[in-house]
């Protein structure tokens, strides 16, 4: 069951889903923003995820810990929506600081149909599990292009 304040944010990703374009599905928007939730935290088991995340990533390289990188949340996070056979909606792989330290990858969700940039990030890593959303063009902290897969 989930908390209020969740329910809260599961339905404002609800909403800003079916933003997307006017022929999104109102049943998938609902589906797909509470399975992002509920994905996201089963990841966060799955990797047993500590705090911060860069602690976690520190872990991992080190070898004390098996996944939970940027890019593998992205990975896993695209290989299970798109299990999910949504019809209204087209996925990406999300990218800032493409090659350097800072690099950070993500999962975009768009319109079916529509580009890249008018999607929105859900980012599970950044919070340490905790995903956060937001319009591309309106993450104050990573500047995002698609990523090749």
């Amino acid at each position: 069951m989930l908390e209020q304040e969740q329910v809260e944010r599961v339905t404002e990703l609800e909403e800003l889903f079916r933003r997307l374009g006017d022929r999104v599905d109102a049943d998938e928007s609902k589906v797909l923003a509470r399975d992002a939730f509920t994905f996201a935290y089963r990841l966060s088991e799955r990797y047993d995820l500590v705090w911060p995340p860069l602690w976690h990533n520190t872990l991992v390289n080190m070898g004390l810990k098996e996944r939970g990188l940027c890019h593998q949340w992205a990975d896993d996070m695209l290989a299970h929506v798109k299990e999910g056979g949504y019809r209204s909606f087209d996925f990406y792989l999300g990218v800032s600081g493409l090659g350097t330290l800072w690099e950070h990858n993500t999962l975009v969700v768009s319109a079916k149909g529509e580009p890249f940039e008018q999607g929105v990030v859900l980012d599970p890593w950044r919070d340490s599990g905790e995903l956060y959303f937001a319009k591309v063009s309106e993450d104050e902290k990573y500047q995002w292009q698609k990523r090749d897969r």
